[in-house]
């Protein structure tokens, strides 16, 4: 006679009769949850998945460990099964690569170490994770070149304005005074990832025997369609060199080649580029092809 729970049963012993009784044990698996978030101001802009390993200790022997791993999005959460009473699972998380817009902090894992009970409600962990937005700064320095680079007239410094917008979409600006003997200047502010700044130079005017070219902009920076030169503020310091051609000003039109942007190097000196001149003079229209480096 079974009990109402069929946990208990009253056997009734009658002479020459044997009863069987039958003893079942119902043998019950663990599970585990595992809940995802992302917090911080930089949290819209991170990454869409994180990779999350557990490892699975059935006991003392670690050569019976096994090890599950998972991804998971912000606000999402897994459940893993089929785990052992008092199985004790540690959780650890692929640290996501900082980018030009997001800085991750290390994860923050609660608890690092779970043992399985049998209260399916009671082994649960949590993984957060704090991203930021980078923040990033830039270096520009002067490069002189032509007959006249280093003339005793050449000035002892160049302005270089950068101007952007800040978070709110207010223009800001900043003068910059690079040395002419090459000495980087740092831009000394810190900007989102992403930020853009434009660059111009305040070129001098010629004078005191000296002509000066339009100056080039090259290293980490872009050269946009109305030839502005603008820079990307990202996690790596961004280097800028600023070159100028300084020449006779002796009233002879001379033509010089600047190559300016991101691949100014990867060119090469060797590069020709045709140049067509053309003007009015005595005789009517005049033209004049001209190959420069």
């Amino acid at each position: 006679t079974l009990n109402g729970d069929r946990t208990e049963a009253l056997v009734t012993i009658t002479p020459k009769s044997n009863v069987g009784v039958t003893l079942l044990n119902k043998a019950s698996l663990g599970s585990a949850r595992i809940t995802k978030s992302v917090i911080g101001d930089g949290a819209q802009t991170g990454v869409e998945a994180f990779v999350v390993n557990a490892e699975i200790a059935f006991g003392d022997d670690a050569a019976g460990n096994e090890l599950r791993q998972f991804t998971l999005k912000d606000g999402q959460h897994y459940d893993l099964g089929k785990l052992p009473i008092g199985a004790k699972v540690t959780f650890t998380e692929v640290q996501p690569m900082n980018t030009d817009l997001v800085t991750w902090s290390l994860p923050v894992i609660s608890p690092k170490m779970l043992t399985i009970g049998t209260d399916a409600s009671a082994n649960t962990g949590s993984v957060t994770n704090e991203a930021t937005i980078t923040q990033g700064t830039f270096e520009v320095s002067k490069k002189l070149t032509g007959p006249k680079a280093f003339d005793k007239a050449v000035p002892a410094s160049f302005d270089v304005i950068a101007t952007w917008l800040d978070t709110d979409d207010n223009p800001q600006s900043k003068t910059l005074s690079l040395p002419s003997d090459g000495t980087p200047v740092p831009f000394g502010e810190n900007l989102p990832g992403g930020t853009e700044v434009t660059l111009t130079e305040l070129v001098p005017a010629n004078g005191d025997g000296l002509a000066y070219g339009v100056p080039a902009y090259s290293g980490n920076v872009r050269i946009s369609p109305d030839n502005a030169a603008v820079v990307t503020i990202g996690k790596d310091l961004r280097k800028i060199e600023v070159s100028n051609f300084v020449d006779v000003n002796d009233g002879t039109l001379r033509i010089a080649k600047q190559v300016g942007g991101g691949a100014a190097e990867a060119g090469g000196d060797d590069v020709e580029f045709t140049v067509e001149a053309r003007w009015r003079g005595g005789g009517g229209d005049r033209t004049q092809v001209l190959s420069v480096k």
